[in-house]
């Protein structure tokens, strides 16, 4: 069969359908292109940012042509489609009309505020008479009501010709039909997943950071129907921040991370550098759902991670370390940033467009190679955008560059990703920073067979399970496969002239889903290890009581190495001797109040709840009274929590 004839009438009507939106929103982009000044802006990064853009500009027109495709293929539509076409060409007439007027928006909406069309314009019509009254006197409404109709008309007349093509009496094979039909669904398929090869991820604005960080070249690959879309908060109803309540909040939060003087709700306090002989390298490796109550650490039954744990007698080992929110993305965001992340709108602020562009102290850190490195695809809650947009020269390993087999949908197992992260690491002629980010250990836990040195043969009883919160075998199994890929990775890095010179921190993303609680708090969904590992550095394990968090984990960092940085966020150095016992570590939990724990304390702010820690287990925590210092203690959690919701919104980067 010729393939002239697999092409039926409905197949090319979509396809010129789809064609003429798409060129429709490239007109546009074009336009766009000329009037925004790209000088700045290298060639090539303008090249691959107007190809991101054209790709979302093929998604929104695959979106549009959906309804024309069922009404064409469906079995009884497709047959009626001369009673339908009217129909279908007054919707898509209404459909043009709107998305000319979301075009022109756009246009006034970056004139005023140099940033593409977004959910926020539209929650401006909260009060219409005053935004009626505001675009009348700011623009001229007739002219560009006009020109859209105009517009509108001459794509209508275009969707007209093109539905004119459907011949009541045209018959196709059945062959004819099913290949066509199936041609249809996967072109518009693709076109919505927005990768035009194998790319495990959809196409999201995070990949414009693969390339830039320019906010121009960023600005010309949006497409204002999608950025919409992206920035619709997930939960309208709560509020981003409260400014008020983080004026109130500043004295209290100040004081805490002695700050002396300076501007209200100006956080940033410069730290000096530290007189060092040599720059040490720098791995920090985060384990996924690295929980303490289901490792080692917790008990000498569950022996998930021995070599862990016998990496932290010969270390810097902190017991009363937490992640300041849970799920991955947030945890991801709190470490980079120093800002508990807690976001309300949106399922981590990661995902809020609004929130991405941070200071952080990474960036400031000069004179290093700076690597992130995932076994997947860093497009997953557009965590690319958090690290790639704001460290410069970030180098992003991931799918793509490793030459592993993919194991599942999280990318390579951690063991491969360890062995070659390792390769990578030998060959740097500078000081390097190196983010790694583990997913083995986590559903589906898919586990590699035949991996010389694992002892597959370990299993646990349901009893063992059900006592240490584990859902299923996976979860045990995972877990000590990540201790074992550790090992090997170490293992490894001991051959190489990187080791002596390296210091190693080890901790995990957020604790388990479930385990252990003698009250409903259920802290081991935050309890995490951390492992500070250098037998140059810290020849001698030692055990620091001290509690800390995320937050605390860059500027910590900065003063290992002896770099003076800047802090705008709410993370301290954790050998910082000026704060001596006064340590906490304020827990983000979504929609209710934080808590705030110390090492031997722990209070639930709004319920005021007191409890201490219970020396003869180390399980859990047992009720205390209330007293007055707990005030004190809930009114700094909810300040925290306030100067956090603030900080997300209110620290961005000066734009070049």
């Amino acid at each position: 069969m010729k393939i002239k004839r697999l092409i039926t009438q409905n197949l090319s009507i979509v396809l010129l359908f789809i064609l003429l939106f798409w060129a429709v929103m490239l007109l546009f982009r074009i336009a766009f292109f000329f009037w925004i000044d790209l000088s700045s802006v290298p060639a090539v990064e303008t090249v691959r940012a107007f190809y991101v853009g054209v790709r979302f500009d093929g998604r929104i027109a695959a979106l549009i042509s959906v309804p024309l495709m069922l009404f064409l293929f469906l079995p009884y539509l497709g047959r009626c489609f001369h009673k339908t076409r009217r129909f279908l060409l007054w919707f898509y007439a209404l459909a043009a009309f709107l998305l000319v007027t979301i075009y022109i928006g756009d246009a006034g909406y970056y004139e005023y505020l140099s940033v593409r069309l977004n959910y926020h314009a539209f929650e401006l019509l909260e009060d219409v008479d005053e935004a009626v009254g505001m675009v009348w006197a700011s623009y001229p409404v007739l002219p560009m009501l006009i020109a859209a109709l105009l517009f509108t008309a001459a794509v209508t007349f275009a969707i007209k010709k093109i539905f004119d093509r459907w011949n009541a009496g045209y018959r196709a094979n059945k062959k004819a039909k099913f290949i066509s039909g199936f041609v249809c669904f996967w072109l518009v398929a693709i076109l919505i997943y927005g990768q035009y090869w194998f790319v495990w991820m959809p196409l999201r604005w995070s990949e414009v950071y693969l390339f830039t960080k320019n906010q121009e070249a960023f600005s010309l690959a949006l497409n204002p129907l999608q950025n919409t879309f992206d920035t619709r908060p997930r939960r309208t109803s709560a509020k981003a921040y409260d400014l008020e309540a983080a004026k109130d909040a500043f004295a209290l939060v100040a004081g805490y991370l002695r700050i002396d003087g300076g501007k209200e709700l100006d956080f940033a306090r410069s730290l000096p550098p530290v007189k060092k002989g040599d720059r040490p390298n720098i791995v920090l490796i985060v384990g996924e759902t690295l929980s303490t109550s289901q490792t080692s650490f917790f008990s000498d039954e569950l022996n998930t991670t021995p070599f862990l744990k016998s990496l932290a007698a010969e270390s810097l080992y902190f017991p009363n370390f937490y992640s300041n929110a849970r799920t991955t993305a947030k945890a991801m965001f709190t470490i980079l940033t120093g800002i508990p992340d807690d976001e309300q709108r949106f399922d981590s602020a990661s995902r809020n467009i609004d929130a991405i562009d941070q200071r952080v102290i990474l960036d400031q850190l000069d004179g290093y190679r700076k690597v992130y490195m995932l076994g997947g695809n860093a497009g997953w809650a557009n965590i690319r955008g958090i690290f790639a947009g704001n460290v410069s020269d970030l180098v992003v390993l991931e799918d793509g560059y490793w030459k592993s087999e993919r194991l599942d949908t999280w990318g390579i197992t951690d063991l491969d990703m360890f062995i070659e992260g390792n390769d990578y690491l030998k060959k740097l002629d500078q000081p390097f920073i190196a983010f790694i980010q583990t997913a083995s250990n986590h559903r589906p836990f898919s586990i590699p067979r035949g991996r010389e040195g694992f002892d597959y043969s370990v299993k646990p009883s349901k009893e063992t399970l059900d006592r240490f919160g584990m859902a299923e075998e996976g979860e045990f199994t995972g877990m000590r496969f990540f201790d074992f890929a550790i090992g090997e990775f170490l293992r490894l890095a001991k051959k190489e002239s990187y080791f002596e010179n390296t210091i190693f921190i080890i901790t995990g993303d957020h604790g388990a889903n479930h385990g252990f609680s003698e009250h409903s708090i259920k802290l081991f969904m935050y309890h995490v290890p951390l492992v500070i590992y250098s037998p140059k550095y810290f020849p001698r394990g030692r055990v620091i009581t001290a509690a800390a968090g995320h937050t605390d984990l860059f500027p910590t960092i900065a003063s290992l190495i002896g770099q003076g940085y800047t802090n705008y966020a709410l993370g301290r150095d954790i050998f910082d001797e000026r704060f001596g016992d006064e340590r906490f570590v304020a827990v983000m939990r979504l929609h209710n109040t934080p808590l705030l724990i110390s090492k031997s304390r722990m209070i639930e702010s709004g319920r005021k709840m007191a409890f201490e820690k219970n020396e003869t287990d180390v399980r859990g925590w047992r009720p205390a009274q209330w007293g007055a210092e707990d005030e004190k203690l809930n009114d700094l959690a909810l300040g925290i929590q306030e100067a956090s919701r603030y900080l997300l919104y209110n620290n961005k980067k000066e734009r070049r």
